[in-house]
């Protein structure tokens, strides 16, 4: 049974809120490493509870499970990986506390303020777990789907997964050079595969697994017919949003919080918009930030 490694980036749904002191956005200021070595003691320091696999949540996660059962079923001997901010490459059966950090930019957890600090926190993290390293996936296909912002911090892992390992395929991720194919993510597709903009990287992976008739993850011909249903079938999506004021916000996204502890702003702005509402990006984290603080 051939092996394959499915790597995909954490999601900031949890199924457990985390605390305060497990929430990057309490770090004290500092260079990177000095934040970084604080981060790791205090999430050493946790108790861990819960398997990754059931303490990350919400739509994506939920087709990050399907995607590793689709794997299954299709006869890989199939293990799931996550990319996290938080504690660096894990096992989805590694126990850890719930936590609340990441590399999307401009949040209120966000571990860094550009890419270059970005790519020295994951570094680090790295360094708190060996089991983690490339040499782990050398023996497997590896099939990465991740965010643009994920694949340009982990750009230099995925190169080296690239080198080592038998086969791989990243699905979304950014436009950079890791030496594999890559099935972009594109967001005209989203109604044709359904659910939200959040979940697409990780649904045009199960299509692609799902349709694919070359025994390798990727072949130049399974390309070509998908570029051929992906041409028949995009749709533009355009959006005539109705304005809300602060009270509105506040009361939309006290319901998030309530029916989805442990969700991020930028989670909850999208349902916002998916829900035909407008709020500007900083005027939302700026409520989102303080709800939060009023209900911890």
């Amino acid at each position: 049974m051939r092996k394959l490694a499915i790597l995909v980036n954490c999601t900031q749904r949890k199924s457990v809120r985390a605390t305060p002191h497990l929430s990057a956005g309490t770090l004290p200021q500092g260079t990177v490493a000095a934040r970084a070595a604080e981060w790791i003691s205090r999430v050493q320091g946790a108790d861990s509870e819960r398997s990754l696999i059931d303490l990350y949540n919400g739509e994506a996660w939920a087709q990050a499970k399907l995607l590793l059962n689709d794997a299954l079923q299709a006869g890989f001997a199939a293990q799931l990986f996550v990319a996290s901010a938080g504690l660096g490459l894990r096992s989805v059966n590694t126990k850890a506390p719930s936590y609340a950090a990441t590399f999307s930019p401009n949040q209120l957890d966000s571990v860094a303020t550009s890419l270059d600090d970005s790519k020295e926190w994951w570094g680090l993290m790295q360094e708190t777990d060996e089991t983690a390293a490339a040499d782990n996936f050398r023996d497997s296909a590896v099939l990465a789907v991740m965010s643009e912002s994920y694949a340009r911090v982990l750009h230099d892992e995925l190169r080296a997964l690239s080198g080592s390992a038998g086969e791989m395929l990243i699905v979304g991720g950014a436009r950079l050079d890791v030496g594999c194919p890559r099935v972009p993510a594109d967001r005209a597709l989203r109604t044709a595969m359904g659910g939200t903009v959040s979940s697409l990287n990780l649904r045009t992976a199960r299509r692609w697994m799902s349709t694919r008739t070359s025994p390798s993850l990727f072949s130049d011909a399974d390309y070509a017919k998908w570029q051929t249903w992906a041409h028949g079938v995009r749709q533009v999506e355009t959006y005539d949003r109705q304005q809300l004021d602060d009270a509105q916000v506040r009361a939309f996204a006290m319901k998030l919080i309530h029916s989805s502890p442990g969700g991020s702003a930028t989670q909850a702005l999208r349902e916002l918009r998916t829900s035909g509402f407008a709020c500007e990006q900083k005027r939302f984290h700026r409520i989102y930030a303080q709800l939060v603080r009023e209900t911890t």
